[in-house]
This record gives structure tokens, C-alpha cells and sequence, in this order.
């Protein structure tokens, strides 16, 4: 009898667990799952929106580099200055970017679209080489820089343009202010910075919180700052 006594006291804190201690476990259970889920959940979504932002810093910098390295490749035609249009949107210039010294020019037009929200790149051809004047030019190519491009704004909200243009001061140093647009003949010849101003938005993410500004000052190599008076030099 007092075996059978010992055995059950021994049993008796084996029965498991109460309806509320089970309560208890499963509400700390859900708690860290819970948690568990949102912190992945958090994770996977900064994750896209660095992958996208990256993205999107990529193609602005592409963009950049090509706009750079064609704006620095300017070379007069003639008696006619490397630019031959330029506006707050587009810039139409002769570039020569071999290594023949200015006989070998192409045009080209590179223009935002607001509409479309791109940069884009027409490339024309001349009929004769080298040209002159009078050339007849012929659209080779049509190239899109950079897609879902927007202008930046200044600090009071209004959008600053993608395109501004420089010349030099009396003392050689360039202007902090921007030359008026469209530009005429005048200051066509005198341009010889260019400031490029866009934001690129990520591909299907919120461009409010993932957007990213580019910006970079263009110097013309050919340009002279002992000869204020002028811009660029013709080859």
C-alpha cells in the first residue's frame, strides 16, 4: 500500500500542461512568428528597393557618361560653332569622336522627353566628308540614353531645366550664370560648360522615396580660358 502511494506521488506532476499555461505557450509561440515574419517580410522589401535603386543609379551614370563624353567631343563645322542648338531639353551638336582631328563629325541631337520620360540620342551622318555649311545631314541612328528620367527640382518647386549653358568671364573664370535659352548665334559660340541636371526613377518603385539625381558640369577641353572673348576653339 504505502509502494502504491509512493508511486502515485511520483506520477502526479506528470499530468502536462494546464488549459492555460497551453494558452500562454501558444500566444508566445504566434508572438515570435509573427515577428519572425515581419522581419522578413521588412528585409525582402529593402532588399528590392536597394536592388532598384542601384538599378537605377546604373543607368543614370551610363546616361551621364555618354552625354559627357559627347558634349566634351564638340568640333566646329565650317565657320559654324560646335553647337548647333541647344535649349533648356535638347542640345544639338557636331562631334567628332575619332581620331582624325575634326574630319569626321557627326550630329547629334540629344533630347528629353518629357512625355516619354527618356533621354534619347539621334545620331546624323553628312553626305560629304569633311563637311562644310551646306552639308546635308541623314538620321543613321536613334538611340534611347535613359528611360524613366524626370527633371529635378529647384528649391522652390519648379523644375530645373536638363540642359544649362555657360561662357566665360572677362578674368577667365566661367559664369555662375546660365546663358539664356534657346541660345542664339552669339552665345552658341561662347558656350563652353555645360550643366546636365536629370532624376532617374526606379523601375516600378515609388519615384518619391526611391528617386535618384544626377547632376554633372560639362567643360569643353577645347575651350581657352586665357581668351575669355572666345568659346570653344575650332580645330
Amino acid at each position: 500500500m504505502r509502494l502504491a502511494k509512493r508511486i502515485g506521488g511520483r506520477l502526479r506532476p506528470e499530468h502536462g500542461l494546464t488549459l492555460s499555461e497551453m494558452l500562454v505557450a501558444m500566444l508566445v509561440g504566434s508572438l515570435v512568428i509573427v515577428a519572425a515574419y515581419t522581419i522578413l517580410d521588412t528585409a525582402f522589401g529593402q532588399s528590392a528597393k536597394i536592388a532598384s535603386r542601384e538599378d537605377a543609379i546604373q543607368r543614370g551614370r551610363l546616361a551621364m557618361e555618354r552625354i559627357t563624353q559627347l558634349l566634351r567631343s564638340q568640333v566646329c563645322l565650317a565657320d559654324l560653332p560646335p553647337l548647333r542648338y541647344a535649349d533648356d531639353r535638347t542640345v544639338s551638336l557636331y562631334v567628332d569622336l575619332s581620331s582624325a582631328g575634326g574630319d569626321n563629325p557627326q550630329r547629334h541631337d540629344i533630347t528629353w522627353d518629357a512625355s516619354a520620360k527618356a533621354i534619347r540620342d539621334e545620331v546624323y551622318t553628312p553626305d560629304v566628308t569633311p563637311p562644310t555649311a551646306s552639308t546635308t545631314w541623314t538620321l543613321a541612328a536613334r538611340k534611347t540614353l535613359l528611360q524613366d528620367v524626370v527633371a529635378a527640382k529647384d528649391a522652390s518647386g519648379r523644375a530645373k531645366p536638363i540642359f544649362s549653358y555657360f561662357a566665360f568671364q572677362p578674368d577667365g573664370t566661367v559664369s555662375a550664370t546660365p546663358l539664356a535659352t534657346p541660345l542664339g548665334d552669339s552665345d552658341r559660340a561662347r558656350a563652353v560648360q555645360v550643366q546636365i541636371d536629370f532624376v532617374v526613377n526606379p523601375t516600378g518603385i515609388d519615384p518619391s522615396r526611391q528617386a535618384t539625381t544626377l547632376e554633372n558640369d560639362v567643360y569643353v577641353r577645347s575651350a581657352d580660358p586665357n581668351d575669355p572673348s572666345n568659346g570653344p576653339r575650332c580645330m
